[in-house]
């Protein structure tokens, strides 16, 4: 069963602020604010903003003929704003490219679960490496002098020793489209481990969707997306696929 965009995007409209419309994409020439024009400047976020104004573009295709259209199309309008407002405090390209490439995420993933509930493969992809082998995310926590200063002698010790404070490992296998995993996640002030599992259908040769289950976080809804052979992106939503978490991108061993 097909769920309505409107139901999709609800949760992540709650609490956007009232912008003018404004869309996805824009004349350069018409380039107002920093943001804008940055994005003109660069090459990578001028493709970035093609690519999201495409998403917006196919999102609202879903809303031909739909009787709640006129609902359906505010709380996409919402979402839209909400997202402009967030792009709009970035002060760099860094901060640009990822708000850019998160909403692509969100947007990508949302458009796939309005037209399918767990769908078969579009078509038989394209076998590749991306999907399959042993990938890795490592964060190291950077922390002020101040901040620094307030840990207490055993936890400056481990700091001193610059080792992850969150790692990600994930062992990947395809065939046919399906994608199988299992992976650990590790927090180290928390002494925290947790395994998880996870299955997804390929979308296309760089995309597939699917779900994860966790010893700690239960069950969440996931969106990989190949960045080249050697990375990829995990976005993770909720169990209801409503809602975006957080993302990591992994980087696969040698």
């Amino acid at each position: 069963m097909k769920r309505s965009l409107a139901t999709l995007l609800l949760p992540l409209a709650v609490g956007c602020s009232a912008l003018p419309a404004l869309a996805a994409s824009f004349p350069c020439q018409q380039a107002a604010s920093a943001q804008e024009k940055l994005i003109c400047q660069t090459p990578a976020l001028s493709q970035l903003d093609d690519e999201l104004a495409k998403e917006w573009q196919k999102s609202r295709a879903f809303l031909t003929g739909n009787p709640e259209r006129v609902a359906q199309d505010k709380n996409l309008t919402q979402f839209q704003r909400g997202w402009l407002s967030s792009r709009n405090t970035c002060q760099d390209e860094e901060c640009l490219r990822q708000s850019y490439q998160q909403q692509l995420n969100r947007l990508r993933y949302l458009n796939d679960v309005t037209q399918h509930t767990m769908p078969d493969p579009i078509a038989r992809p394209r076998r590749g490496s991306c999907f399959d082998g042993d990938y890795s995310y490592e964060y190291y926590l950077q922390l002020s002098d101040q901040e620094y200063a307030e840990l207490s002698d055993y936890f400056k010790e481990m700091y001193d020793q610059k080792a992850p404070y969150h790692l990600v490992n994930v062992t990947l296998n395809t065939e046919d489209g399906d994608i199988s995993g299992n992976g650990s996640v590790a927090f180290r002030y928390a002494t925290k481990l947790d395994d998880i599992t996870l299955s997804a259908r390929q979308m296309t040769d760089t995309q597939a969707i699917g779900q994860t289950e966790s010893s700690f976080g239960g069950q969440k809804k996931l969106l990989l997306t190949c960045v080249d052979n050697r990375q990829l992106q995990i976005t993770v939503f909720d169990a209801a696929g409503e809602s975006y978490l957080f993302d990591y991108l992994m980087v696969k061993g040698k």
